[in-house]
């Protein structure tokens, strides 16, 4: 049995591309307009595999990217994935999942709290539901 490591959630819409718009919408100052999600280039991956993977894991490679640039402009790893996450809610005044709401999942072999590069190597996906 893996142990696992739940520290955090993460948000995600069309329509809040960047975390400037973002914020305004989640604060309440400007008002929701659904929006495709924008295309993300998944760094982390060879060109060849670019080209094959799924959206979803593209966006989760993008993010794991963004967390690293985070940590090299001087944020800790706890700092980090604070806020990619539950502490970026918080700093909305926005609530956190209550028992029985629907969440997404993202599963590592390895502590993110221990070295951000986790975040590049998801081992398991739960996508409403689904692994993907």
């Amino acid at each position: 049995m893996k142990p696992v490591f739940v520290e955090s959630a993460g948000v995600l819409a069309p329509g809040l591309a960047g975390w400037a718009a973002s914020r305004e919408v989640l604060a309440g100052e400007r008002p929701y307009v659904a929006e495709p999600i924008p295309a993300t280039i998944a760094t982390l991956l060879p060109a060849n595999e670019r080209r094959r993977t799924t959206a979803t894991v593209k966006l989760a490679l993008q993010v794991a990217q963004e967390a690293l640039e985070l940590a090299e402009a001087g944020l800790s790893p706890l700092e980090v994935l604070s806020a990619a996450s539950w502490g970026a809610r918080a700093w909305l005044g926005r609530p956190g999942l209550e028992e029985g709401d629907p969440a997404d999942l993202v599963v590592y072999d390895a502590d993110p709290r221990a070295d951000l590069r986790a975040l590049g190597s998801p081992g398991t996906i739960v996508l409403r539901g689904r692994t993907v």
